[in-house]
């Protein structure tokens, strides 16, 4: 995240900027001296990161499947890069953070910066209804006629938007290459053992990608960000689907495997049919917030922890912290366990 101003904040570290704290201890370092102790809430936001950072070693050692993380690393965002990424969509709070608003923007940023051409997406598009229509021939599957209709419907509106001559929205070409990689995804199903939820769900987000693409309203630019960082992120967990399917054909699929790739597109649909206008009013929010003079210095005091800076804070006044902890869990134990004897005594 690299250097931010160094503001003051009374109470975290007295009136001392961030900048002239690791000044200090770098001087104290040099001369041999111990580092200046560290604040309460200092403590707090590093023993969060120690935690945090434990989460990310366990999980990496144990599997080689990334598990969600929980929500509070997306405050650490090297630690986040390492548990998750930016590559596919993290389930985060709508309520948002400042955190989880700079989040959004990055993932867009990665992940949205070339948008799909509008042409190659609605003729794949139609390519791949026009497939799955005659998969469904070929299988003699007994389709629901709402499924039937709505393959239709999507044909005929990507043929119309195809062969209208005038300029297309990005939204348009999000949506179209989401319908198209989902018609595949279905495709993958049928060919192998159809997963009944799956298929549904596929219906769904087929659906409101159509209506998007159809009858799409402007919703302003936070809006765009998150419908289009939604299709993207729908789109890169049925490809991901897909890929796994293909390369084990013969094999099982992991269980955790499908249920977070469904997980993930639940979750995006949801926020574009349900939560837009309160993600929109949540980000305005956390957009002005993260000006805030504490956000800002907890955002350059975790920069300054994560670059592993050899200097910050002391860390044996950091373990005596930790073992402070531990002791008064310890002694809580002692106690309930005293009265717990106590009581199981015979009388």
């Amino acid at each position: 995240m690299g250097d931010q101003p160094a503001l003051q904040e009374q109470g975290l570290s007295g009136d001392t900027p961030v900048s002239e704290i690791l000044d200090s201890q770098r001087s104290a370092a040099q001369d041999g001296r111990d580092p200046p102790a560290l604040s309460p809430k200092e403590r707090k936001v590093r023993w969060n990161h120690s935690q945090m950072g434990r989460w990310v070693e366990a999980v990496e050692w144990s599997s080689n499947i990334k598990f969600l993380p929980p929500g509070c690393m997306l405050e650490f965002p090297v630690l986040f890069e390492r548990a998750w990424g930016y590559d596919r969509l993290f389930t985060f709070d709508v309520d948002c953070t400042p955190e989880t608003h700079a989040y959004i923007q990055e993932f867009y940023r990665r992940n949205c910066s070339a948008t799909p051409s509008v042409t190659s997406a609605l003729s794949l598009c139609m390519k791949m209804e026009y497939n799955l229509k005659s998969e469904w021939l070929r299988l003699g599957v007994d389709v629901n006629p709402d499924e039937v209709a709505l393959s239709q419907d999507i044909f005929e509106h990507s043929l119309i938007l195809l062969t209208k001559g005038t300029t297309l929205s990005a939204t348009t070409s999000y949506a179209a290459a989401c319908i198209a990689k989902e018609a595949e995804l279905v495709l993958e199903w049928l060919r192998r053992c159809p997963n009944i939820d799956e298929l549904k769900l596929s219906t769904r987000i087929r659906q409101h990608a159509l209506n998007l693409m159809i009858g799409e309203a402007a919703g302003g630019p936070v809006i765009d960000m998150m419908i289009h960082s939604a299709l993207v992120g729908i789109t890169k967990e049925a490809e991901f689907l897909c890929k796994l399917m293909n390369e084990r054909y013969d094999n099982p699929f992991s269980p955790n495997e499908i249920a977070q790739c469904r997980e993930i597109r639940e979750f995006a649909l949801d926020v574009m049919m349900h939560k837009l206008d309160e993600y929109a009013a949540a980000a305005r929010s956390a957009a002005e917030n993260g000006k805030e003079p504490y956000a800002v210095w907890k955002r350059s005091l975790i920069a300054t922890i994560e670059r592993g800076d050899p200097t910050w804070g002391a860390d044996k006044n950091y373990d005596a912290w930790n073992d402070d902890c531990e002791m008064k869990l310890i002694d809580r134990w002692r106690i309930k366990g005293s009265h717990k004897r106590k009581s199981d005594k015979w009388v």
